[in-house]
């Protein structure tokens, strides 16, 4: 027999795994072959590994190589199935150009952190191993600067996660645009939060996100009736009173939280009346809200 005919004719799985400095042909795996499913099949959930796909050169014995996430730490490579040794040289210099900070920009960082929250796939071991977070708690909040994110765990698992600063997406937005807004909220959060700066941020990410979706925004026709007196707008209780958003009693008390008066205008029992600027709320004993209306 021709051995040169018969090593060609062979073909190998096209997976292969670190095993020391060197990688192996990996064997064992019978699935259906997606990188999902050999990445679970390594102990890895979706959201733990990302794809790099190098210079896309067809010519090339390596077709990608999966990455935990955040790290250059190969879970498997694939390859073409008529590779049956691989050598570090090629692994190295397929991942020559590999830039974690452009791989893992804010959009990628968002996608990935928001998918492991979805799928409850991110513990705080994981990630715990990958950023070096010291003294990891179960219910912690810990901030990392690799991404400059806070994130949040409860019950082992990551549940949220917020930028540096603790302003989300449109509050930073508008901070960008018009930081006078964002900071005249603020001053005015202070004044009934105090030095409680998680609900101070919270109060600020509140509007900002109530602003982005006000039909005509600042010139949005009803924003006089709820200019506060100290000039901000309470564009939270604008799309309640007048686009029927949805409101609970405990959201009502947090978003005007040391402003809301409450009188008796109704002689129902299972209603309570309640004044903010403008305009009175009336909340059934539920906590559900059932009307309000112009109170001055």
């Amino acid at each position: 027999m021709n051995l040169s005919s018969f090593f060609k004719s062979k073909k190998s799985t096209g997976i292969f795994i670190p095993d020391g400095l060197n990688y192996k042909e990996l064997t064992t795996y019978s699935g259906n072959g997606s990188i999902n499913d050999i990445a679970k099949y390594l102990g890895y959930e979706e959201s733990q590994t990302h794809t790099y796909f190098g210079d896309f050169d067809e010519s090339n014995d390596i077709r990608f190589i999966i990455l935990k996430v955040f790290t250059r730490d190969i879970v498997f490579i694939g390859t073409k199935d008529t590779v049956l040794t691989l050598s570090k040289y090629k692994v190295d210099y397929f991942l020559r150009d590999l830039d974690l900070l452009s791989e893992f920009d804010s959009v990628s960082v968002k996608a990935i952190l928001e998918k492991g929250i979805e799928e409850k796939s991110l513990p705080i071991k994981f990630l715990s191993d990958i950023f070096k977070i010291q003294n990891p708690d179960l219910n912690g909040t810990f901030f990392v600067k690799e991404i400059d994110l806070f994130l949040h765990f409860s019950e082992g698992f990551l549940v949220d996660f917020q930028s540096s600063n603790g302003l989300n997406d449109w509050a930073n937005y508008f901070m960008n645009i018009n930081p006078v807004i964002i900071s005249t909220y603020e001053k005015v959060a202070k004044l009934y939060w105090g030095n409680n700066i998680g609900k101070v941020l919270n109060e600020i990410n509140i509007q900002a996100d109530a602003l982005s979706v006000t039909p005509e925004g600042m010139k949005n026709e009803y924003i006089p009736l709820h200019t506060t007196e100290f000039g901000t707008i309470n564009f939270a209780m604008l799309m309640v009173c007048h686009y029927n958003k949805p409101i609970t009693f405990e959201e009502f008390m947090e978003i005007n939280h040391g402003r809301v008066k409450e009188i008796n205008q109704n002689e129902q029992d299972d209603i309570k009346t309640y004044k903010v600027d403008n305009f009175a709320y009336d909340f059934l004993s539920g906590g559900s809200l059932f009307n309000c209306y112009l109170y001055r």
